[in-house]
């Protein structure tokens, strides 16, 4: 489930914002052009990621099986009883910070990713719809 929210809100808070860029300029224009569509969907997968990515790095860590070197080092707090444990115990370790450890690279990646993604949709719908205008007027 959690998986189907960062997806959620990338696409729907580059929805607004396009909606918004949409209002402000001249005209009845449709589509962002594409540093603006870059741009939006930069800044949707931004917000998108760091509100999952707590929860994403806890599934991950759910998955880590750690060595007897670390259990002895760290004892009880690198053994999870599940998402919300993994939180906890990052948290009482290193605070909010321990939430986001890693998230540097998880946010380049995906910014640049979903960035382009969303620019080349943008530009693609806007030319299928003018081909469809025209093809209307033809017939």
């Amino acid at each position: 489930m959690i998986l189907c929210i960062n997806p959620a809100i990338t696409y729907g808070l580059f929805e607004r914002i396009k909606s918004l860029v949409l209002k402000n300029k001249p005209g009845h224009q449709r589509f962002l052009d594409a540093r603006e569509a870059f741009v939006a969907g930069a800044l949707s997968k931004m917000v998108a990621t760091v509100v999952t990515f707590p929860y994403i790095s806890a599934k991950t860590r759910l998955m880590w099986t750690p060595s007897p070197e670390e259990i002895e080092k760290y004892g009880d707090d690198v053994v999870y009883s599940g998402s919300w444990d993994v939180l906890r115990k990052l948290y009482k370790l290193h605070g909010i910070a321990g939430w986001y450890q890693g998230m540097q690279i998880q946010i380049i990646k995906a910014l640049i990713t979903q960035a382009l993604v969303l620019m080349f949709k943008e530009i693609i719908t806007k030319y299928i719809v003018r081909s469809i205008r025209l093809f209307r007027k033809v017939l």
